[in-house]
């Protein structure tokens, strides 16, 4: 686990303020205040510098530019570094960057591909054991969840499509109760998990190899009330006369995001509820196109790197400054994929314009480009009408069209099903 933080004398603090005027140290303290670092990273790479004077400076840095979170009686605090505020833009300008019609079928197409990512990579974090490929097949095909794993990546998805389309709802214990239900159903050991907050004190986060606590969450007899805060935090005026003042819709998501984890209410399925909450908080504050961004699947791939964040904050007197600059390099890198995946998207739109010009419509001639790619897939009308996101009829007109143009043929699954293939 982590290394106990140095206890800093005062006059290592003197020294370090008397540093203040060096142009070495400076860089150096502002290099790892932008990485925000702790000090298992300070230690060994301070060059020229005296470690603990390093770590004293970027103390006393941080002490000076946060703000107070006090949860019951635990003090938490944040605070936005210059490289989180580059980052926040960077953020909004990606973010806002994206032009998409909602009523385009190329829109949901893209929606339905990243909310199944998402879902696959939250439930992959939290133990579901399948592949992309498997998992997405499922979705495509609306299967029934065969195991646990696919289970939960089922709530998840579900879970996130009900959230996009009930995003006016404030928070509440009762509405937080559902939305765990909903990403937990059919998975724990009682239903009674599922549905009510933690009774037992027992439960602990730890290290699955050496079975090493890393956290042990509030008393469940303070569970109520810290929810309760949490609620009235999530639904509370964003706005520089409210008790925090203004807090970037970003940076309040991510707060939100700790705080769910930390109060750890549920038996199981926190991660998966903080993570989901994250998504419900940007699209209330007009970030309709968070949901075309997989979060989780950046987390999946550095789920070390997430641990540790979690950790750093309790280590460091609740100093929420890392798990902030963790999660926006990850929204930062999750805007930057989905700008890369659009840009595709739309080279493989225009090569499928020479579709459109036999008389096919853009659903029609996306699809066609789609599938001669891979040659060979088999697809449903289901699978269109949810890929497409259109209606039964107009998935069966647009399928039966392209079997008249002799452009895809009518194959039989079995005695009622029947399944298209592009010729």
């Amino acid at each position: 686990m982590l290394e106990p933080l140095p206890q800093i004398t005062p006059n290592e603090n003197w020294e370090a303020l008397s540093l203040v005027g060096n142009p070495d140290f400076k860089t150096v303290v502002s290099k790892y205040n932008a990485q925000y670092l702790y000090w298992d990273k300070v230690k060994y790479n301070s060059g020229k510098f005296n470690p603990r004077i390093v770590w004293a400076a970027l103390k006393l840095n941080r002490l000076m530019n946060t703000v107070p979170l006090k949860f019951g009686s635990f003090q938490l605090r944040f605070g936005v570094t210059q490289a989180m505020q580059e980052n926040l833009h960077l953020f909004d300008l990606q973010m806002g960057g994206i032009a998409l019609s909602p009523d385009d079928s190329n829109t949901q197409y893209y929606l339905y591909s990243s909310l199944m990512e998402e879902a696959i990579a939250s439930s992959q974090m939290e133990g579901a054991v399948t592949t992309r490929k498997a998992a997405k097949e499922m979705l495509r095909k609306q299967e029934t969840p065969k195991n646990i794993s696919q289970r939960m990546i089922v709530n998840n998805y579900q879970t996130i499509c009900y959230l996009s389309e009930h995003k006016e709802q404030p928070l509440t214990p009762e509405s937080l109760k559902f939305i765990h239900q909903m990403i937990t159903d059919g998975t724990l050991n009682e239903m009674q998990e599922e549905t009510d907050f933690r009774t037992s004190d027992d439960i602990v986060v730890q290290d699955a190899i050496n079975g090493e606590i890393a956290h042990t969450p509030p008393k469940a007899k303070n569970i109520a009330k810290l929810v309760m805060q949490l609620c009235n935090f999530f639904n509370m005026d964003n706005s520089a006369s409210s008790p925090y003042g203004f807090i970037h819709p970003v940076i309040k998501s991510i707060i939100i995001h700790f705080l769910l984890a930390w109060i750890h209410p549920f038996s199981d399925g926190n991660g998966r509820t903080a993570r989901t909450l994250v998504y419900w908080y940007l699209l209330q504050k007009g970030y309709r196109f968070i949901e075309f961004i997989s979060i989780s699947r950046i987390i999946y791939r550095s789920k070390r790197q997430y641990e540790k964040a979690f950790l750093y904050v309790e280590n460091d007197e609740g100093d929420l400054g890392y798990f902030l600059q963790y999660n926006l390099d990850v929204m930062k890198k999750a805007a930057n994929e989905m700008r890369l995946y659009l840009e595709r998207k739309s080279k493989e739109r225009v090569q499928a314009l020479d579709f459109m010009n036999e008389g096919l419509n853009s659903r029609q001639a996306i699809f066609i480009a789609n599938q001669k790619k891979k040659k060979q897939n088999i697809i449903t009308v289901k699978e269109y009408e949810t890929i497409y996101g259109v209606a039964n009829q107009t998935a069966r007109s647009d399928l039966y069209d392209l079997v008249k143009k002799d452009l895809v043929k009518e194959v039989a699954l079995n005695k009622r099903k029947v399944g298209f293939i592009v010729l």
